[in-house]
């Protein structure tokens, strides 16, 4: 019987980190969508039964309507957390093999620290500074957008 590196194949060890940090972030994802769900009024459920909508429209017109804030913060936010991934790549794999999972910041890391690129590498947190503000931005935008009232 062989045995099979796991972080030192191209191939898995992409899959290997992503799946890492999805372990590290789903149970935040988990919390957010339970308080969602405990925050709905239980009279909206109560109110659609009388009205006669079986259980996929109650789901499909109140649920996922009113959990769509939450929704748009965890997909933002876990994007901006994604540009933001260092630590556990670093760690895990340095960037290897073959550079199969360097992110933008240990690019950034490798540029400035191992290469003494420090202009280039100035010039790539500035732009990832500003892409992260983006993205802060709209997020900001689409939740001061205005509440629809059911």
């Amino acid at each position: 019987m062989s045995s099979s590196p796991v972080l030192v194949d191209v191939q898995p060890s992409g899959i290997d980190v992503n799946h890492y940090l999805q372990y590290l972030e789903n149970p935040g994802v988990q919390y957010d969508y339970i308080a969602g769900l405990q925050a709905i009024p239980e009279q909206y459920y109560e109110a659609a039964r009388i009205d006669g909508a079986n259980n996929l429209v109650q789901f499909f017109k109140i649920t996922i309507p009113l959990l769509a804030p939450i929704t748009t913060f965890i997909l933002i936010y876990n994007t901006i957390l994604a540009f933001q991934v260092f630590d556990q790549v670093f760690v895990l794999t340095g960037g290897g093999p073959a550079y199969s999972t360097t992110v933008v910041v240990l690019e950034l890391y490798q540029q400035a620290f191992l290469k003494h690129r420090f202009g280039y590498a100035s010039a790539m947190a500035a732009v990832l500074f500003i892409i992260i503000l983006g993205i802060t931005i709209v997020q900001y935008a689409i939740s001061k957008k205005k509440e629809i009232v059911y």
